[in-house]
């Protein structure tokens, strides 16, 4: 039997990436709370913070702007819009002038 596994942004496992410049809070994730299909992660960034994934192999990405800006592949993302992203493209990625703060949804979990 399986049951909900609720969650909490301020109780959320924080980890630091790109240097501390962006931050992301492990709301649902295997590792966490046994999710297996689908994973949340809410990530803050400081403005400018740009960077390269060459592709996540093995999952799919949605991404969904919050606050601030993302520019995604070329393209500016601002609050209530966003991007799906399939396994294996790459694609480049920049804060815009304010930060971001997006919700990433994986599948399967990150971790």
């Amino acid at each position: 039997m399986t049951t909900p596994a609720f969650f909490d942004i301020a109780k959320a496992r924080a980890v630091p990436i790109y240097d501390g410049r962006v931050v992301s809070h492990r709301l649902v994730t295997n590792r966490d709370q046994g999710a297996e299909f689908l994973g949340l992660h809410v990530t803050v960034a400081q403005p400018g913070v740009s960077g390269h994934e060459p592709g996540h192999a093995d999952r799919d990405v949605v991404i969904l702007v919050l606050d601030g800006s993302i520019v995604v592949a070329g393209r500016e993302l601002a609050p209530g819009q966003g991007v799906s992203i399939p396994r294996n493209c790459p694609y480049d990625w920049r804060a815009g002038p304010k930060g971001w703060r997006i919700a990433i949804a994986y599948h399967p979990p990150m971790e």
